[in-house]
């Protein structure tokens, strides 16, 4: 494919970022919506009020796993509308056959990630005295989940998110961006998206801490999708943050 017809077959970078900033939130207010309407036609939700609603859904580990499925999945629909539109395949975003070499590379980014991650906040502490970098994710759900409760928990945060996440971030935009700007700065623009995008996601305040975390995770999966042309390792890096937070909160409840 010459670079003429690449050009044309790619969506430009203003583009691609607002379809990309668009249905992230479009689809999880519409998921949210559709979500609402499924929770009050349930049994033993009629009636109640928002309070009620809400501490009973934070309870019920089955309906956040519903309500994950029901975003990530209105997410995936609309991104992949907007590939169709341009004849852009699952294989030209990083989505083609899985190699046992992408195991290594997942293992590798995750231990570069822990480095940069720590290493870049003990400098931030250290610039921004002032900024709160000891706040805590809030996930809006109970963290005194066990047993067979436990299971949904694991597919709304260990699994989907980094698959669909993935295949937004550094499949469809990165992808995107690639095809007119340099590495560097289609990593850095969505990185800050990536970070930017989870800085609400605090007990108390802004998640300063977590879009840096974010921010400096999603540049090494920027480099692992670049170096390998595949997702696969991104994802598996995605997929062992989520899974060693997962373990500290629900299995050790050390965090």
């Amino acid at each position: 494919m010459n670079p003429e017809t690449l050009l044309k077959k790619y969506y430009d970078p203003i583009a691609s970022t607002l379809i990309t900033v668009g249905a992230f939130f479009g689809t999880q207010i519409a998921g949210a919506a559709a979500f609402g309407i499924i929770l009050l036609a349930l049994p033993g939700y009629r009636g109640l009020n928002g309070e009620q609603i809400n501490q009973k859904f934070t309870d019920n580990h089955w309906l956040y796993l519903l309500l994950i499925a029901i975003i990530e999945a209105l997410t995936v629909w609309v991104i992949y509308a907007f590939m169709k539109r341009r004849s852009i395949s699952r294989s030209d975003i990083g989505i083609g056959r899985f190699k046992v070499e992408h195991v290594g590379y997942a293992f590798l980014g995750y231990g570069a990630v822990l480095v940069l991650v720590t290493a870049t906040l003990a400098i931030a502490r250290n610039i921004l005295p002032a900024l709160d970098l000891d706040q805590k994710q809030d996930l809006g759900i109970t963290g005194t989940t066990t047993g067979s409760a436990l299971i949904p928990l694991f597919f709304a945060l260990v699994i989907l998110p980094p698959l669909v996440e993935e295949f937004v971030m550094r499949g469809f935009l990165f992808t995107n961006l690639r095809a007119r700007l340099s590495f560097i700065w289609s990593a850095i623009v969505v990185s800050a998206l990536f970070g930017l995008a989870h800085i609400n996601q605090s007990e108390h305040g802004l998640f300063w801490s977590g879009a840096i975390s974010f921010f400096v995770l999603s540049m090494v999966l920027c480099y692992l999708r670049e170096r390998t042309k595949s997702l696969w390792p991104s994802i598996g890096v995605h997929m062992l943050q989520n899974g060693v937070a997962f373990i500290a909160l629900y299995i050790w409840k050390i965090a």
